[in-house]
């Protein structure tokens, strides 16, 4: 059978019937591109009905999702670790995210629930662009992490200002944006980092 839409011969299977002129991918095509400009078309409306589902169930969905997480562990663990790694492999943004957001929480004893990016005044984005702004040749998205004996060169995000010197129990703590003021954060050689120490 011929669609008169992509203008190729296909098999019959791929139609949903003898009497069709269009085939179903190019009607799925068709489809998506009517629902975007739905989309396009209504925007406001579109987020301002959103807005209020979510805060009129927010609470009822999140508990959902906690349950549906229970129940599914073993089976969603798996995808969710291979999402992550990969996300961490191929998004530096991603990266950085899960880098600030981890040492955050380790200063703050562990203390969840809470997004990093609120008390920031500056985006991932920024950050990535401010790092990358200060490398040496060398370095890169590549060669960022741990430094191992015998190993490649690497590189740290370092805080010029030890955070130690800096303490803060919460995000609010005026010391909290001192430490990770951009000012304050340096790309250095990994070794170079553990030589520093809090110094």
């Amino acid at each position: 059978m011929f669609c008169q839409k992509c203008n190729i011969e296909k098999e019959i299977i791929d139609f949903k019937g003898p009497k069709a002129r269009i085939c179903i991918l190019c009607q799925k095509l068709k489809e998506a591109e009517r629902k975007k400009q739905y989309y396009l078309d209504n925007k406001e409306y579109i987020n301002e009905r959103t807005k209020i589902y979510w805060a009129k169930n927010k609470t009822t969905l999140n508990e959902f999702q906690r349950e549906y997480w229970k129940e599914n562990k073993e089976k969603l663990q798996p995808n969710r670790t291979a999402y992550r790694k990969n996300k961490i492999a191929t998004d530096i943004c991603f990266k950085l995210r899960n880098i600030i957001s981890s040492t955050i929480l380790y200063a703050l004893k562990h203390q969840k629930g809470v997004s990093c990016l609120k008390y920031l005044p500056y985006t991932i984005q920024e950050l990535k662009t401010h790092l990358e702004s200060l490398w040496e040749p060398w370095m890169n998205w590549d060669n960022y992490g741990l430094y191992t004996i015998g190993g490649e060169r690497k590189w740290n995000i370092d805080h010029i200002i030890p955070q130690s010197k800096l303490p803060y129990d919460s995000m609010a703590h005026s010391n909290f944006l001192k430490c990770w003021a951009l000012e304050n954060l340096q790309p250095l050689d990994a070794i170079a980092n553990i030589v520093k120490s809090n110094k």
